[in-house]
């Protein structure tokens, strides 16, 4: 962790192949969004190259500052412990957010829909939406890739004055 010219950034330190929950997003202490939003200046947390695996996670402000989530790694959802939820990774109520850095999120859809019969049948255990923007303001959103959804891959809601830049 440190400043930068006025930017606080957490490096988040991940265990390849830790699972499970949103404890992926620590650095040791306390969740690493949730210090980076609680930060009284603009703040960066950073994912690493590398493959991690995550459970469902709602990442919500208000946050006291703008934040920036840099995503250099694959973020993979947990196999079926997130199947019956409606959401994976949720962005919500933060104003002045970022989101960048060229990796990916992977949900790990093919191991879902295998096993999975809503096609057939309502009576069934949903599949949850990739990546949730819950009402996010002056947003941007570029180099990221979501691939493998088990449903929607991205779903926008009450979202003001965003930016999303596809390659």
């Amino acid at each position: 962790m440190g400043s930068y010219l006025g930017i606080y950034t957490i490096l988040v330190l991940c265990l390849l192949g830790y699972s499970g929950n949103a404890e992926v997003f620590t650095a040791g202490g306390p969740p690493a969004f949730t210090s980076a939003c609680q930060s009284p200046s603009p703040s960066k947390v950073v994912i690493p190259k590398g493959e991690f695996k995550l459970g469902e996670i709602e990442m919500r402000g208000p946050c006291k500052a703008p934040v920036e989530i840099t995503l250099q790694g694959t973020v993979k959802a947990d196999g079926n412990a997130i199947q019956g939820k409606e959401k994976w990774v949720v962005f919500g109520n933060i104003n002045g957010f970022k989101l960048n850095g060229g990796g990916a999120f992977d949900g790990e859809g093919n191991a879902a829909w295998r096993v999975n019969n809503c096609h057939q049948t309502f009576n069934c255990k949903k599949l949850p939406i990739s990546i949730r923007f819950d009402f996010v303001e002056n947003a941007e959103i570029k180099d990221i890739s979501s691939i493998d959804a088990k449903n929607f891959h991205i779903n926008v809601l009450g979202v003001k004055l965003y930016n999303l830049i596809s390659p």
